[in-house]
């Protein structure tokens, strides 16, 4: 493993990881981070893909070759949704990320981000802590798999 790299605050492993970090900083649309072996955040990304009919989220998951190159996870056990080089966890990552969606999508996102954050954020912890863990990676139809970054 290579020298740490830090950039605005956030610490990158490796030149690759510094190169990931830059990569997924330029994109104009956010991206959403997301525990791959939990089933219940397989299918919470599906509903994304379904509900973003303008494409405007992109995916990957937390222990892919680009969440573990960018650090960002660092023990969260949490979504992360990641817009204009600023990084959202728990319920402000889900609110803010179904305001991307626009329409009645954007007014649920609204809804969820008007609660106070530690009322929202225990929520979502309790919710962490019973969802299924499994082993297997959940296969993403071909169709969706440019959304994706891994």
């Amino acid at each position: 493993m290579g020298p740490k790299v830090k950039v605005n605050g956030e610490l990158c492993a490796t030149a690759l990881g510094l190169l990931r970090f830059l990569y997924v900083k330029s994109f104009s649309g956010p991206v959403l981070f997301y525990d791959d072996h939990c089933p219940l955040c397989h299918r919470s990304v599906r509903l994304l893909l379904w509900a973003d009919r303008k494409a405007r989220l992109k995916f990957a998951a937390l222990d892919s070759e680009w969440g573990s190159g960018l650090h960002l996870s660092s023990g969260l056990d949490s979504v992360i949704l990641l817009v204009n080089g600023v990084s959202y966890t728990h319920s402000t990552a889900v609110g803010l990320a179904l305001k991307e969606l626009g329409g009645l999508w954007a007014f649920l996102g609204s809804a969820v981000l008007i609660w106070p954050v530690w009322i929202r954020d225990g929520i979502y912890k309790w919710i962490a802590r019973m969802r299924p863990r499994s082993k297997e990676c959940i296969l993403i139809p071909e169709d969706y798999r440019g959304r994706f970054l891994d």
